[in-house]
């Protein structure tokens, strides 16, 4: 056991020293009480007694028993998209549970004014990697507000922690004292930001355009967490580059990378021709940015936009949406001086990234022929908060109607489902704020899930190699044979892709056709759900390409279309051939990207 907690502490000192050099010698000179023994607790977990007399013994941070302790405390807990701060160290368990229920962009502030407690769990806890990738930070001193401030000042790149956990034991007063230091903290360090901003925005106005002949230098920025965001930021910039840009990303992938500060400090040590923002616009980023530098907002389906969100904020930036209905939305949320925006639709994502080693791998497909990626919504009652008897049977009894004429299913049918629903259980909506809030839910919610759910099932049936990704699958005993987890990231996707025969969507939305176009990319057949409108009009500009694709109006035609894919190579190969050929003809990631160049920078041709 002494050798295993050495080797623990070996290997989280050196992470240490990469991250905190400062704070590892701090902690290295420290000296363990001698009062401390090394123990197992009774959940197995290794763990230490403090030991003050010969005939009384504390347990760290009050329990014998952390693993258990750790998640009734913390087992409530929720992310909700910002970085915390543990105020104590506690077992050593709590800041490591935390990251396993935190997004990969948010941090861990953990200050412990002792830095032998520190000490003493690095010999127990292997933090190697959080700290390495900046998840978890340790921080220690006298009092909790200058090590914030200290820290947060030369470590810009950090946001804030929105939330800090309390400890169960602590009193009022002690609660109160914490609360106040935080908030304190976070006004010192908005204040030395906001004049960092201020220094940033005096050197920025103070530059003259570069020269012509140089590579047009191009920062990509994205605020969007999420990993398909991210990876799609990424793949953005790795295309640039292809086309000779010289490119900068700032893409929140680690807590070190988050904060406005960081992109903005990016952006004018860059000294960018133009500034390509993915799913965003340039808000108090535009601040630091001189006038002469050009700034594009492209925005892909998933785009979170806040109702009212302004798009825009100078009369040089330029919006590019790809979706003709975002489109449409975005033009009432430009600000006054912006021009209209502009329908660049999406673009295959190659997938191109460090993150693949770029190898197949069997696992992801394992022998399945024809894949689908889909989500389903929780459909029980509680989930979208009906809770009235009667309105909870007709919410069964439309789930229930949902799935049966699945293969029917259009926007129009669902005033027509809900009226049957209403018969079948003489439940009637006399409110239209509430019937139309439950047709809200039926097109939102209850139709994409059972439609492909139905054409899940279908495929299951037919006896061809299925394979299902997504989440809400996992209690459905009759694709059981055919689960294969949560959907992965851009990555695993791909590898999937290059791996099936077929890509079912039993749903149509503009993401699925992107995910559709980079299916064809790896060499698969995307299957679509037939448009009820004209390609023409849905994608005035993809729709040559997908004009080449197969589509289906039913379960059965689905499972006739992949029966075919898996079976006929010459079929399949012609098809997904011609879709590649017209994708390279003026559908690339790459002509998106210089369309946006092209608009935004002309005097650089």
């Amino acid at each position: 056991m002494v050798t295993e907690r050495s080797q623990v502490y070996g290997r989280n000192r050196t992470a240490l020293q990469r991250v905190q050099p400062d704070l590892a010698r701090v902690v290295e000179e420290a000296v363990v009480r001698d009062s401390v023994r090394w123990v197992e607790g009774r959940d197995g977990t290794p763990t230490a007694q403090l030991t003050p007399t010969d005939t009384h013994c504390r347990w760290l941070a009050g329990s014998s028993v952390p693993t258990i302790s750790v998640a009734a405390t913390l087992g409530a807990f929720r992310d909700t998209g910002s970085s915390v701060l543990l105020p104590r160290i506690g077992t050593g368990l709590e800041a490591l549970y935390l990251t396993q229920r935190l997004a990969a962009h948010c941090g861990v502030f953990v200050f412990e004014p002792d830095p032998w407690r520190i000490k003493l769990v690095l010999h127990l806890h292997d933090y190697s990697l959080p700290l390495q990738t900046r998840r978890v930070v340790f921080l220690t001193g006298p009092a909790l507000e200058p090590a914030m401030v200290e820290f947060l000042t030369e470590n810009e790149g950090f946001d804030f922690p929105q939330r800090l956990i309390l400890p169960w034991n602590l009193n009022p007063g002690q609660q109160e004292a914490l609360q106040t230091a935080m908030r304190r903290a976070g006004h010192a360090v908005e204040e030395n930001r906001r004049r960092r901003l201020h220094t940033l925005s005096t050197q920025s106005a103070s530059e003259e355009p570069r020269g012509r002949t140089e590579a047009m230098r191009v920062a990509v920025v994205t605020v969007d967490a999420r990993p398909r965001s991210m990876s799609r930021a990424e793949t953005v910039s790795t295309v640039l580059a292809a086309l000779g840009c010289d490119v900068i990303g700032c893409i929140p992938r680690t807590p070190d990378r988050c904060s406005l500060l960081a992109r903005a400090a990016a952006v004018v040590e860059h000294r960018p021709d133009l500034v390509l923002l993915l799913n965003g616009t340039s808000g108090s980023l535009a601040d630091v940015l001189p006038p002469h530098v050009a700034v594009a907002s492209w925005l892909w389906p998933d785009a979170i936009l806040a109702s009212g969100q302004t798009l825009g904020t100078t009369a040089a930036e330029r919006v590019f949406v790809a979706d003709i209905q975002l489109l449409e939305r975005t033009a009432d949320q430009l600000a006054a001086k912006t021009m209209p925006p502009v329908l660049l639709e999406v673009a295959p994502l190659e997938i191109t990234r460090a993150g693949g080693d770029g190898h197949s791998h069997p696992d992801d497909a394992g022998s399945c022929q024809v894949a689908i990626f889909a989500d389903l919504a929780d459909l029980q009652a509680e989930a979208v908060g009906v809770t009235q008897a009667t309105h909870r049977t007709l919410w069964e009894s439309l789930c229930s109607l949902a799935q049966e004429r699945f293969d029917e299913w259009s926007p129009n049918l669902g005033p027509e489902l809900l009226r049957v629903a209403e018969r079948r259980t003489k439940v009637e909506l006399q409110e239209d704020d509430l019937r139309q809030q439950f047709l809200a839910w039926l097109v939102e919610r209850v139709a994409p899930t059972c439609v492909a759910r139905g054409i899940a099932r279908s495929l299951v049936r037919s006896g061809l190699a299925v394979g299902i990704w997504g989440t809400g699958w996992a209690e459905d005993a009759s694709v059981a044979s055919a689960y294969r987890g949560v959907i992965g990231d851009m990555d695993q996707r791909h590898r999937v892709y290059q791996r099936v025969r077929a890509v079912v969507f039993p749903n149509r939305s503009v993401q699925c056709v992107a995910d559709g176009l980079s299916v064809v990319v790896a060499g698969a057949l995307p299957l679509f759900r037939r448009l009820t409108v004209p390609l023409s009009d849905a994608h005035p500009q993809l729709h040559p390409v997908l004009e080449l694709l197969p589509t289906f109006d039913s379960a059965d035609e689905a499972v006739e279309l992949a029966r075919r894919s898996v079976q006929d190579s010459a079929y399949r190969t012609a098809a997904v051939e011609r879709a590649r050929e017209c994708i390279r003809a003026g559908h690339s990631l790459a002509d998106r990207l210089q369309q946006i160049l092209n608009t935004c920078c002309p005097t650089r041709d």
